[in-house]
């Protein structure tokens, strides 16, 4: 699809959806259709390409963090609750979609809407704290969710539920590092550090790492691993 094509396809879906967008995310999708996708590539695009079925598999982190996601825990019939989806929840509509008796919830302010055409598929409009409810979720995840890494991991070690992150290059509370004197400069490596050190104490596995290319080699993949 050129360029032409492309962006026909994204004002269009921009005038018929036009409520669905305040003027910030609108101007931001603007300003970068015409710019190659990549890493720098704000969420809010490459959640409409995504949408619109104009991003490359191989461009595409949302895919390629559901079937991780599915290769490691089955998702088919977990109960999930996905945490920061972003403004359109294309990481929860694909693992939805990949779900037989399985449900996903969605937290993010920042959705565009609340309304899901999939039933198994809820979206809440709020930020998830460590103290909102997860008795009935089997799996926690979330993609770049910046501030609540450290909120997903602190409700997985209290609920003895498992998780998988991929982890933003700068996005902890020092609540979360209590008991250390000092910090070194790359958040990531502390919080995998003290997250290891949560997951094993609390017999819930090892904590295993990964990259993927579509991801972005500069963001670590953690989960916990009970095999």
């Amino acid at each position: 699809m050129n360029s032409i094509e492309r962006n026909r396809i994204i004002i269009s879906y921009l005038e018929e959806n036009e409520e669905l967008f305040n003027d910030y995310t609108k101007s931001l999708i603007l300003e970068n259709m015409d710019k190659d996708v990549g890493f720098g590539t704000p969420g809010a695009v490459l959640q409409l390409y995504d949408e619109l079925g104009i991003l490359e598999d191989k461009k595409n982190p949302y895919k390629a963090f559901a079937d991780l996601i599915d290769a490691q825990f089955d998702i088919k019939n977990k109960n999930i609750i996905e945490i920061g989806g972003g403004v359109i929840p294309r990481l929860g509509k694909r693992i939805a979609r990949m779900q037989n008796r399985g449900t996903i919830i969605v937290y993010d302010p920042n959705l565009c809407t609340t309304e899901s055409k999939i039933s198994n598929m809820k979206l809440v409009n709020r930020r998830f704290y460590s103290v909102t409810n997860v008795d009935k979720a089997d799996l926690l995840v979330g993609l770049l969710p910046c501030g609540s890494s450290s909120t997903i991991v602190k409700s997985a070690v209290r609920h003895n539920k498992d998780f998988m992150i991929a982890v933003c290059d700068s996005c902890n509370s020092l609540e979360f590092f209590d008991g250390y004197d000092e910090l070194d400069e790359e958040w990531p490596n502390d919080f995998i550090l003290r997250t290891k050190e949560m997951v094993e104490d609390n017999n819930m596995g090892q904590l295993k790492k990964v990259y993927m290319k579509e991801i972005g080699e500069q963001y670590p993949i953690i989960y916990n691993d009970r095999r």
